[in-house]
């Protein structure tokens, strides 16, 4: 376990590939049913966000190579099972979501985008030399 409680494995998951509470949640979605297809509109509907929104989250799901996207006009996307070999750390990733909801979403409400980390580099206060 790591200092924050968070199992180590699934802290740099989570660090790595989930840029947020509702990317990680449409990333459980899909794992669940495996088989299932998803349009961004689905999607929506199930996470109570916006189709464009839905839809940019599950692109960036996609990049990550954590879900397929589909030739099917609407577009839909399917769970990728082929980065987690033998199905283990989902579960483990589900478990923790479902135990330690609030340190999980502490976590990702707390990273910045790198755009915005970049922006506020350019801020900080650089000590002169005496």
């Amino acid at each position: 376990m790591e200092p924050d409680g968070l199992p180590e494995d699934v802290l740099q998951f989570l660090l790595d590939h989930i840029e947020s509470v509702p990317h990680l949640e449409a990333l459980l979605l899909l794992w669940r049913d495996p088989q299932a297809s998803w349009t961004p509109g689905e999607m929506a509907n199930r996470l109570y966000v916006a189709p464009d929104a839905a839809a940019k989250l599950l692109e960036d799901l996609a990049r990550h190579g954590l879900v397929t996207v589909g030739a099917e006009s609407p577009r839909v996307y399917r769970y990728c099972t082929d980065w987690d070999a033998g199905n283990l750390l989902m579960p483990k990733i589900s478990a923790t979501y479902s135990r330690q909801l609030v340190r999980v979403a502490q976590l990702l409400h707390s990273k910045a985008s790198p755009g915005v980390r970049e922006f506020a580099r350019a801020f900080r206060i650089k000590k002169e030399p005496n």
